[in-house]
């Protein structure tokens, strides 16, 4: 390999490095700010039943969305495990580099978007196989 390709390598490594880390902490500091606006809640709405139909709604919510972050987390933290093993960066499918700008929209993402693309048509198209076939049973 010659030291133009290298220094290219090296440079998309970093590049790679410093955006998956950025998007670690702005999910850690999400997360943070969930705990903040939970323990803002804490006192129970005295009121009429939309009141407490609210407050539950509300709860539910926020739920749901500690429950997203701890999900993104855990493939945050399969990226950084990726980029340790040098495999982040890769498609798991065709082995092609992922673009940055993919990268900077999906920082977790382990397909290139042909892949993903691909891999929406078989699944919509087994779910169309699916659907279709639970209706003829009707």
């Amino acid at each position: 390999m010659n030291s133009l390709a290298g220094n290219a390598k090296l440079s998309r490594r970093r590049a790679l490095r410093e955006l998956l880390m950025r998007a670690q902490l702005a999910h850690q500091e999400r997360l943070v700010g969930l705990g903040a606006i939970r323990s803002d809640d804490r006192g129970s709405i005295q009121g009429d039943e939309m009141d407490v139909a609210s407050e539950h709604a509300e709860a539910e919510t926020h739920a749901r969305l500690i429950e997203h972050r701890w999900s993104t987390k855990a493939v945050l933290d399969d990226a950084l495990e990726r980029l340790r093993r040098g495999l982040y960066g890769v498609c798991d499918e065709c082995g092609e580099e992922i673009s940055l700008e993919r990268l900077r929209v999906i920082p977790f993402t382990a397909y290139c978007i042909d892949c993903q693309h691909q891999r929406e048509r078989t699944k919509a198209a087994v779910g169309e196989g699916t659907e279709s076939s639970i209706q003829s049973d009707f």
